[in-house]
């Protein structure tokens, strides 16, 4: 489908305003609300945390089959989909109907299911509606640009209202965005009425040499943003001692996010993504380096660094399905399941980054809100920023190592080739 209207893209995108609305407090709020209020320790959130997001990941391709098996009913999956989320959500935060980690694993373990249906749907929709290389990035560019703006929601809101009424608010926006998908034409959707791909097809047809290049590298990245996403938290409560500012740091990385969209996507035109991408981590590391000098009441040093990462954001967000969608060829049909393949590695990274962190912070004698020694305030900001530093140093320098080897992305064929080199 090619001259996709504005109206039609903001129709298309959304209804990704709730899905990052009820992403912020799902992944980054309920651990800590958890450990709070309910005195969970950290290293049994941190495996809780993790188990749910390998369960999550596992279920991914499963997802992205199925989207590509019946993408026809895709209305009717976003829409039960979008139910069972307000659902689950409330769920989470509604004391008292179980104990608390039985209540937070089988809130969670619902929620994360249903937002990655819908998550992986929403890909696969665009990738197949988006016909050239620019509508790809006007298309992959809107529903992230309106991810953000759910985020900047979901972060202002619990500042403001209870969990009861951002449960609501989330049952409004859904509603809003379900009618919206409904009223976008099935016409003219590649891969609609293609062969029903297997399992087997999945992996065999949709890991491409290209392909296992960007999952390595996009996982990297995402476990380098993964760190500092489950620590933010602690690091602005105990680190900065500006917990009372939480969201307007949130704000400022949000909200730079959504601002250096069209900056990422005016760069990717004069360089190509992959290399444009590259640029993003550098601007990413910057960042972490600014953390690392981050102390007690060092509020706009940090607030700088919100702006920074916010924009490292934009990137690591549009990128990779953005470049999915340049391979695009012939074979329609398995869209869903790469777009699940990049959501399988990025939770497995986010699984990772809770695995490992939270032990660490016990291990040092780290409080949750409590008086903490310079000890483990030193490995939180080890935590928060210098091995996210690493990590995405070397993500960043693969990159660069593939941009060289392979200058030009293959484009235009088809997916049951498996590319050369």
């Amino acid at each position: 489908m090619t001259g996709i209207t504005t109206w039609r893209l903001i129709q298309y995108g959304f209804i990704a305003i709730p899905l990052a609305f009820a992403g912020f407090p799902l992944y980054i709020l309920a651990p800590p609300f958890y450990s709070l209020h309910y005195g969970v320790s950290l290293t049994t959130m941190g495996v809780a945390l993790f188990g749910l997001r390998v369960f999550d990941a596992i279920q991914d391709p499963l997802i992205g089959w199925a989207v590509d098996w019946k993408p026809q009913l895709t209305r009717w999956v976003l829409a039960i989909a979008g139910v069972i989320l307000c659902g689950a959500f409330g769920g989470i935060f509604y004391k008292g109907w179980a104990s608390p980690l039985p209540m937070f694993v089988m809130g969670m373990g619902i929620a994360v299911t249903a937002y990655s249906v819908m998550s992986i749907a929403l890909g696969a929709w665009g990738i197949r509606w988006a016909g050239s290389e620019s509508e790809q990035t006007r298309v992959s560019g809107i529903r992230e640009m309106m991810g953000l703006i759910g985020l900047i929601i979901g972060v202002s809101a619990p500042a403001y209202w209870s969990y009861s009424s951002i449960t609501v608010g989330l049952a409004v926006l859904m509603g809003v965005g379900v009618v919206a998908w409904w009223r976008l034409p099935m016409q003219g959707i590649g891969g609609m009425g293609v062969k029903r791909p297997t399992i087997s097809g999945l992996i065999w047809r949709g890991l491409t040499p290209q392909m296992v290049r960007l999952l390595c590298l996009s996982g990297l990245s995402g476990l380098a943003s993964g760190i500092p996403a489950v620590l933010v938290v602690f690091f602005v409560n105990d680190r900065l001692q500006m917990g009372d500012m939480l969201g307007v740091f949130m704000l400022l990385y949000f909200v730079a996010g959504a601002m250096g969209m069209g900056i990422w996507g005016w760069l990717s035109r004069r360089m190509g993504k992959r290399l444009a991408w590259g640029v993003a981590h550098g601007v990413a590391i910057v960042g972490f380096l600014g953390a690392m000098g981050v102390t007690e009441g060092k509020g706009v040093l940090y607030g700088v660094i919100c702006i920074l990462s916010g924009l490292a954001l934009g990137a690591d967000l549009s990128y990779p399905v953005a470049i999915v969608g340049d391979w695009k060829g012939e074979d329609g049909g398995i869209v869903g399941g790469q777009v699940a393949l990049l959501g399988l590695v990025n939770k497995g990274s986010l699984a990772m980054a809770s695995v490992v962190v939270y032990p660490i912070l016990e291990w040092s004698g780290y409080v949750v809100g409590g008086d903490n020694t310079e000890f483990a305030l030193l490995w939180l900001t080890i935590g928060y920023a210098v091995i996210p530093c690493v990590i995405k140093g070397i993500a960043g320098l693969g990159l660069l190592m593939w941009v060289l080897r392979y200058p030009t992305p293959l484009k235009g064929v088809p997916l049951t080739i498996i590319e050369k080199g």
